[in-house]
């Protein structure tokens, strides 16, 4: 900040930081987090989502979408609609994978009752009773209250693994696993270091990292070559420009790319 810019601030300082106006100042900040793209909106008409994926056709018309947590269709329908040539759904949970089946049939998509990981082999992920299935992890403890938790004994397999398996490739890979995004990337490394990668990666990043010990860091390892960005409602805020920002824990949807993009 510029010494121009300090003086002008001060002041405004003095008076948002008394106590009375405190409530101010609060409702302020978290007008400006939202701005960008911090704790937004979690539907997709409101999350910059759906402009976002108008953006990847543009770029890639008839793109391929691999939905990493595809729960009941919603964002792989989005896709479709957005001009997604074909989309590879992953889901884990059958009831949640039922409806997913319902949602798209008939429609441009494949769909896989696993989950992707760091590795292949048998997990079990827990979810409250009742509740949503967005709400599916593999840590209970993310969950909060460990009472009447449903577990489900579930497959998961590598990015790596499914991409030869398929003999397809993303252009966009999207990965809403609730606080196990870093290790479906680390399954993909063949993936990620290799000349088809994907050209867009949007991943969800919140608190449940913190509470798993990870941090903006660790994903701007694994994604060498990528720039990083927060989805706002009508555009993107770049990652790496505010430290501070960078290193909250706040609800926020990252893209990955390389490409620039606004």
């Amino acid at each position: 900040m510029s010494i121009l810019a300090r003086l002008l601030a001060k002041p405004f300082e003095q008076i948002l930081g008394h106590t009375l106006l405190q409530p101010i100042s609060s409702a302020v900040a978290r007008f400006g987090l939202h701005c960008v793209g911090i704790n937004l909106h979690y539907e997709l008409k409101d999350s910059g989502e759906l402009r976002f994926l108008q953006k990847v056709n543009k770029s890639i018309p008839g793109f391929i979408c691999f939905d990493v947590g595809a729960n009941v269709g919603e964002y792989a329908l989005a896709a479709l609609e957005a001009g997604a040539s074909k989309v590879v759904c992953f889901e884990p949970v059958s009831p949640t994978f039922e409806e997913l089946r319902q949602a798209l049939n008939g429609r441009a998509a494949t769909l896989k009752n696993i989950g992707l990981g760091e590795k292949s082999g048998n997990v079990s992920l827990y979810l409250p009773e009742g509740a949503s299935s967005t709400l599916a992890s593999r840590d209970a403890q993310l969950l909060g209250s460990q009472d009447n938790l449903q577990r489900f004994d579930v497959r998961i397999e590598t990015i790596d693994e499914v991409v030869e398996q398929l003999g397809s490739y993303p252009d966009l890979l999207k990965i809403d696993v609730e606080g196990f995004e870093l290790e479906v990337l680390l399954g993909g490394k063949k993936l990620l270091s290799g000349t088809r990668r994907p050209r867009f990666i949007q991943f969800e990043f919140n608190i449940h990292h913190m509470y798993r010990g990870q941090t903006i860091d660790n994903f701007i390892e694994i994604l060498s070559g990528y720039d990083l960005y927060r989805l706002t409602q009508t555009g993107v805020s770049p990652i790496g420009v505010s430290p501070a920002l960078d290193r909250l824990y706040g609800y926020m949807n990252i893209v990955a790319t390389t490409e620039k993009i606004n």
